[in-house]
């Protein structure tokens, strides 16, 4: 009984490490797509750019 207790009066709801948790991975992956994304328009450009003209 004392360590559900104990628990219980340790949780204190939602902490900053929780937040941090979530948010962190969140701007991981939205600068991976963005770095993505710009590489794709990079490689986009330069092909374009020495295809030949007609």
């Amino acid at each position: 009984m004392q360590a559900v207790s104990a628990a219980q009066a340790t949780d204190s709801g939602w902490t900053w490490a929780q937040t941090a948790g979530l948010i962190v991975p969140c701007i991981a992956l939205l600068g991976a797509f963005l770095t993505y994304a710009l590489s794709q328009r990079a490689v986009r450009r330069e092909h374009r750019a020495s295809s030949p003209k007609p």
